[in-house]
Protein backbone atom coordinates (compact mmCIF):
# COMPACT_ATOMS: atom_id res chain seq x y z
CA UNK A 1 0.00 0.00 0.00
CA UNK A 2 2.84 2.38 0.87
CA UNK A 3 4.50 1.69 -2.48
CA UNK A 4 1.24 2.38 -4.30
CA UNK A 5 0.71 5.67 -2.47
CA UNK A 6 4.32 6.70 -3.00
CA UNK A 7 4.10 5.98 -6.74
CA UNK A 8 0.63 7.35 -7.40
CA UNK A 9 0.31 10.27 -4.96
CA UNK A 10 0.32 12.93 -7.73
CA UNK A 11 -2.76 11.60 -9.60
CA UNK A 12 -4.53 10.82 -6.30
CA UNK A 13 -3.88 14.35 -5.06
CA UNK A 14 -4.94 15.93 -8.36
CA UNK A 15 -8.09 13.77 -8.59
CA UNK A 16 -9.00 14.80 -5.04
CA UNK A 17 -8.46 18.45 -5.99
CA UNK A 18 -10.75 18.01 -9.02
CA UNK A 19 -13.44 16.40 -6.86
CA UNK A 20 -13.17 19.15 -4.24
CA UNK A 21 -13.34 21.85 -6.91
CA UNK A 22 -16.45 20.25 -8.44
CA UNK A 23 -18.14 20.10 -5.02
CA UNK A 24 -17.27 23.69 -4.06
CA UNK A 25 -17.84 25.17 -7.53
CA UNK A 26 -20.74 27.56 -8.16
CA UNK A 27 -23.98 26.27 -9.61
CA UNK A 28 -25.44 27.60 -12.85
CA UNK A 29 -28.87 29.25 -12.99
CA UNK A 30 -30.19 26.92 -15.73
CA UNK A 31 -28.36 23.65 -15.03
CA UNK A 32 -28.20 24.13 -11.27
CA UNK A 33 -26.25 21.36 -9.57
CA UNK A 34 -25.93 19.54 -12.91
CA UNK A 35 -23.09 21.81 -13.99
CA UNK A 36 -20.70 19.96 -11.68
CA UNK A 37 -20.52 17.05 -14.14
CA UNK A 38 -20.11 19.53 -17.00
CA UNK A 39 -17.05 21.07 -15.32
CA UNK A 40 -15.30 17.70 -15.45
CA UNK A 41 -16.55 16.84 -18.95
CA UNK A 42 -15.32 20.11 -20.44
CA UNK A 43 -11.92 19.95 -18.72
CA UNK A 44 -11.32 16.38 -19.87
CA UNK A 45 -12.43 17.17 -23.43
CA UNK A 46 -10.31 20.33 -23.64
CA UNK A 47 -7.29 18.40 -22.38
CA UNK A 48 -7.85 15.60 -24.87
CA UNK A 49 -8.25 18.04 -27.75
CA UNK A 50 -5.17 20.04 -26.76
CA UNK A 51 -3.04 16.90 -26.50
CA UNK A 52 -4.40 15.58 -29.79
CA UNK A 53 -3.38 18.90 -31.34
CA UNK A 54 0.10 18.49 -29.89
CA UNK A 55 0.18 14.94 -31.25
CA UNK A 56 -0.70 16.20 -34.73
CA UNK A 57 2.00 18.89 -34.68
CA UNK A 58 4.58 16.39 -33.44
CA UNK A 59 3.38 13.93 -36.09
CA UNK A 60 4.06 16.47 -38.81
CA UNK A 61 7.52 17.03 -37.31
CA UNK A 62 8.12 13.26 -37.40
CA UNK A 63 7.00 13.18 -41.03
CA UNK A 64 9.60 15.86 -41.82
CA UNK A 65 12.37 14.50 -39.56
CA UNK A 66 11.71 10.90 -38.38
CA UNK A 67 13.70 10.96 -35.14
CA UNK A 68 13.06 7.87 -32.95
CA UNK A 69 12.76 9.94 -29.75
CA UNK A 70 10.12 12.19 -31.31
CA UNK A 71 8.19 9.19 -32.65
CA UNK A 72 8.30 7.45 -29.24
CA UNK A 73 7.07 10.56 -27.42
CA UNK A 74 4.35 11.11 -30.01
CA UNK A 75 3.08 7.57 -29.42
CA UNK A 76 2.89 8.17 -25.66
CA UNK A 77 1.30 11.59 -26.10
CA UNK A 78 -1.24 10.07 -28.48
CA UNK A 79 -2.22 7.43 -25.93
CA UNK A 80 -2.71 9.98 -23.15
CA UNK A 81 -4.63 12.28 -25.51
CA UNK A 82 -7.01 9.52 -26.58
CA UNK A 83 -7.53 8.47 -22.96
CA UNK A 84 -8.52 12.00 -21.88
CA UNK A 85 -10.70 12.52 -24.94
CA UNK A 86 -12.45 9.19 -24.28
CA UNK A 87 -13.01 10.10 -20.62
CA UNK A 88 -14.42 13.45 -21.73
CA UNK A 89 -16.75 11.66 -24.13
CA UNK A 90 -17.90 9.35 -21.35
CA UNK A 91 -18.49 12.31 -19.05
CA UNK A 92 -20.48 14.01 -21.83
CA UNK A 93 -22.91 11.08 -21.74
CA UNK A 94 -23.23 11.40 -17.97
CA UNK A 95 -23.68 15.18 -18.28
CA UNK A 96 -26.39 14.61 -20.88
CA UNK A 97 -28.21 12.16 -18.63
CA UNK A 98 -28.00 14.49 -15.65
CA UNK A 99 -28.99 17.69 -17.46
CA UNK A 100 -31.10 16.56 -20.43
CA UNK A 101 -32.50 13.28 -19.17
CA UNK A 102 -30.93 11.19 -21.92
CA UNK A 103 -28.02 10.79 -24.32
CA UNK A 104 -28.62 12.69 -27.60
CA UNK A 105 -27.05 10.19 -29.98
CA UNK A 106 -28.06 12.30 -33.00
CA UNK A 107 -26.47 15.49 -31.67
CA UNK A 108 -23.78 16.52 -34.23
CA UNK A 109 -21.12 17.22 -31.59
CA UNK A 110 -21.83 13.86 -29.95
CA UNK A 111 -21.45 12.07 -33.29
CA UNK A 112 -18.28 14.03 -34.09
CA UNK A 113 -16.66 13.03 -30.81
CA UNK A 114 -17.57 9.40 -31.35
CA UNK A 115 -16.08 9.50 -34.87
CA UNK A 116 -12.87 11.08 -33.55
CA UNK A 117 -12.53 8.25 -31.04
CA UNK A 118 -13.18 5.57 -33.65
CA UNK A 119 -10.67 7.11 -36.06
CA UNK A 120 -8.23 7.56 -33.18
CA UNK A 121 -8.36 3.89 -32.17
CA UNK A 122 -8.06 2.71 -35.77
CA UNK A 123 -5.11 5.05 -36.33
CA UNK A 124 -3.50 3.72 -33.13
CA UNK A 125 -3.53 0.13 -34.38
CA UNK A 126 -2.50 1.06 -37.92
CA UNK A 127 0.38 3.22 -36.70
CA UNK A 128 1.68 0.34 -34.57
CA UNK A 129 1.23 -2.08 -37.45
CA UNK A 130 3.62 -0.25 -39.76
CA UNK A 131 7.28 0.27 -38.91
CA UNK A 132 7.58 3.45 -40.96
CA UNK A 133 7.79 6.36 -38.44
CA UNK A 134 6.68 8.92 -41.04
CA UNK A 135 3.50 6.98 -41.79
CA UNK A 136 2.86 6.41 -38.07
CA UNK A 137 3.32 10.13 -37.38
CA UNK A 138 0.84 11.01 -40.11
CA UNK A 139 -1.70 8.42 -38.93
CA UNK A 140 -1.61 9.78 -35.38
CA UNK A 141 -2.40 13.23 -36.76
CA UNK A 142 -5.55 11.92 -38.49
CA UNK A 143 -8.01 12.36 -35.57
CA UNK A 144 -7.13 16.05 -35.22
CA UNK A 145 -7.42 16.71 -38.93
CA UNK A 146 -10.85 15.07 -38.87
CA UNK A 147 -11.82 16.97 -35.69
CA UNK A 148 -10.89 20.36 -37.16
CA UNK A 149 -12.78 19.62 -40.36
CA UNK A 150 -15.90 18.21 -38.66
CA UNK A 151 -16.23 20.97 -36.03
CA UNK A 152 -16.15 23.53 -38.81
CA UNK A 153 -18.82 21.72 -40.81
CA UNK A 154 -21.11 20.39 -38.06
CA UNK A 155 -24.05 22.29 -36.58
CA UNK A 156 -25.00 22.69 -32.93
CA UNK A 157 -28.43 21.47 -31.80
CA UNK A 158 -28.46 20.88 -28.03
CA UNK A 159 -24.77 21.36 -27.29
CA UNK A 160 -23.93 25.02 -26.48
CA UNK A 161 -21.48 26.64 -28.87
CA UNK A 162 -19.30 28.53 -26.37
CA UNK A 163 -21.09 28.66 -23.04
CA UNK A 164 -17.87 29.10 -21.05
CA UNK A 165 -17.06 32.43 -22.72
CA UNK A 166 -20.42 33.94 -21.73
CA UNK A 167 -20.59 32.43 -18.22
CA UNK A 168 -20.16 34.48 -15.01
CA UNK A 169 -16.56 34.85 -13.75
CA UNK A 170 -16.91 32.24 -10.97
CA UNK A 171 -18.02 29.59 -13.44
CA UNK A 172 -15.35 30.56 -15.98
CA UNK A 173 -12.61 30.36 -13.36
CA UNK A 174 -13.90 26.96 -12.23
CA UNK A 175 -13.69 25.65 -15.79
CA UNK A 176 -10.15 26.99 -16.10
CA UNK A 177 -9.15 25.57 -12.71
CA UNK A 178 -10.52 22.15 -13.62
CA UNK A 179 -8.73 22.35 -16.97
CA UNK A 180 -5.44 23.13 -15.18
CA UNK A 181 -5.91 20.09 -12.94
CA UNK A 182 -6.57 17.82 -15.93
CA UNK A 183 -3.51 19.20 -17.71
CA UNK A 184 -1.44 18.40 -14.63
CA UNK A 185 -2.85 14.85 -14.62
CA UNK A 186 -1.95 14.50 -18.29
CA UNK A 187 1.56 15.80 -17.59
CA UNK A 188 1.96 13.12 -14.91
CA UNK A 189 0.87 10.52 -17.45
CA UNK A 190 3.60 11.72 -19.80
CA UNK A 191 6.25 12.06 -17.11
CA UNK A 192 8.95 9.34 -16.95
CA UNK A 193 8.05 8.74 -13.30
CA UNK A 194 4.60 7.61 -14.36
CA UNK A 195 6.19 4.96 -16.57
CA UNK A 196 8.20 3.71 -13.62
CA UNK A 197 5.05 3.59 -11.50
CA UNK A 198 3.29 1.49 -14.13
CA UNK A 199 6.09 -1.09 -14.25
Amino acid sequence: MKTFLRSFWPPLLLSSAALLLAVLAPEEKTLGDGIRVVYVHVALTWTGMLLLGGTALLGLAVVAVPRPAWAAFQRRLYGVALAFFALGYGMSMLASLVNWGGVPIREPRFITSMNVLVIGVIAWFLADLFENPRLAGLLRAAPVLFLVWSVQTSTVVLHPASAVNTAPPGIRYTFLGMFAIMLALAAWGLWPGARRAES
